[in-house]
């Protein structure tokens, strides 16, 4: 299953969940070139900073190639002055993009060292013109003022939830799922935080509920000991006791002379009745 954080990712500009109106109009102005500025991307972590800044050279230029065009650096991986030599070199190779730009993208660059940071802001000046840079960062504080002073900055707060309820409903409705209106402004409330954290959250009920659905109904489990409970028959007709191997069946005791007998058993001495007949005393 591919991550909704993955799945779900603006695939450019227009896609991106901005805090606010001003945010977006700010940011999409630079789409086909509409401004050639060096931005900063900071606040809090998740809501979208690095997306931002790679979606911003295509656009920048449609067709700008990212393997060649553009250079991605992780400030928390390439720290000292030896990466703002590489990024010199770059910037002197040629571009064959239609408007002939070349984008630098710092991620984390409060990470660089002081004397990185220091050592930047020359090449950033001698490559105003054909060169953009985006930072991005968490901690606004910790970059270089001159950085600063030669960007725009644009914060990045973790957006509303009036603002996140529509991608909410697009990911219910890509996974077949739904979720009544305060349901989903109670998701959204509660797991909100940043959007990287409720596409997280989203794909988790997704997985709860498609494995859910696909288990069998619950049976009642009869053991050898369980006891099943017959109705009780009515009539006295079809009334039956049950009879064990061990039961006495009590026979009625018949009334009739004629039919009463006595059990005999195999010690039994029969006692036979002496005759009263003087001739047969005799």
């Amino acid at each position: 299953m591919v991550a909704f954080t993955t799945k779900y990712k603006p695939k450019c500009l227009a896609d991106v969940v901005y805090p606010d109106t001003q945010t977006e109009l700010d940011i999409m102005s630079y789409e086909n070139a509409g401004r050639f500025n060096n931005i900063i991307l900071y606040g809090t972590y998740g809501t979208g900073k690095t997306t931002i800044a790679r979606l911003m050279p295509k656009a920048v230029v449609d067709d700008v190639d990212e393997d060649n065009e553009v250079d991605f650096i992780n400030g928390s991986k390439v720290r000292g002055i030896q990466c703002i030599d590489d990024v010199e070199d770059f910037l002197h190779l040629t571009s064959w993009n239609k408007k002939g730009f070349k984008f630098v993208i710092i991620d984390e660059a409060e990470q660089l060292t002081k004397q990185a940071q220091f050592a930047l802001k020359g090449v950033m000046d001698r490559f105003i013109d054909d060169a953009m840079f985006i930072f991005t960062t968490n901690h606004i504080n910790d970059l270089y003022g001159g950085i600063q002073s030669r960007a725009e900055i644009y914060l990045l707060d973790p957006p509303p939830v009036e603002r996140l309820v529509p991608l909410v409903k697009h990911v219910l409705k890509c996974e077949k799922l739904t979720m009544s209106d305060p349901q989903i402004n109670q998701f959204t409330a509660k797991y909100g935080t940043s959007v990287r954290n409720l596409l997280m959250k989203l794909e988790t009920l997704t997985i709860n509920a498609k494995r859910k659905a696909s288990q069998p109904p619950s049976t009642p489990n009869l053991s050898c000991n369980t006891t099943l409970n017959q109705p009780t028959p009515t009539s006295a007709a079809i009334t039956s006791n049950p009879v064990s191997c061990n039961t006495t069946l009590n026979q009625p005791t018949p009334t009739s002379a004629a039919t009463t007998s006595n059990p005999v058993s195999c010690n039994t001495t029969l006692n036979q009745s002496t005759p009263t007949s003087s001739k047969q005393a005799a």
